[in-house]
């Protein structure tokens, strides 16, 4: 009789285990758009340029701006542009650009993973 309910207790952890592990939500990185569109007020050395939050990846997005590049695949961007948090729609003025320089750019969030 101990045995079956040593059995029934293990049993009865290994399943309340299971429920947690199951439950869990899988962290994620957050889903960002580049909205892409002529970038507004473009001046000699700025131009206005806009992105958006989707999802935050259940995790509070605890940055998020505007990257830009010097080629079209770039993966280190050569500057950076913040906007705050959270989800949402956003803009940001790059400033301090090279006149005649070409710049790509994408939309960018951080969360806690």
């Amino acid at each position: 009789m101990k045995r079956i309910q040593t059995s029934w207790v293990l049993s009865l952890l290994l399943s309340s285990v299971l429920i947690v592990n199951s439950c869990t939500k899988e962290k994620r990185i957050p889903w960002v758009k580049t909205i892409e569109h002529t970038p507004a007020n473009i001046t000699n050395t700025s131009a206005t340029l806009e992105g958006e939050v989707k999802a935050t990846g259940w995790e509070e997005v605890t940055e998020r701006g505007i990257a830009l590049g010097l080629t079209k695949d770039f993966t280190t961007p050569a500057f950076t542009f913040r906007s705050g948090n959270g989800e949402g729609e956003f803009t940001v003025t790059a400033m301090g650009l090279t006149p005649d320089q070409t710049y790509y750019y994408k939309a960018y969030a951080v969360n806690k993973i």
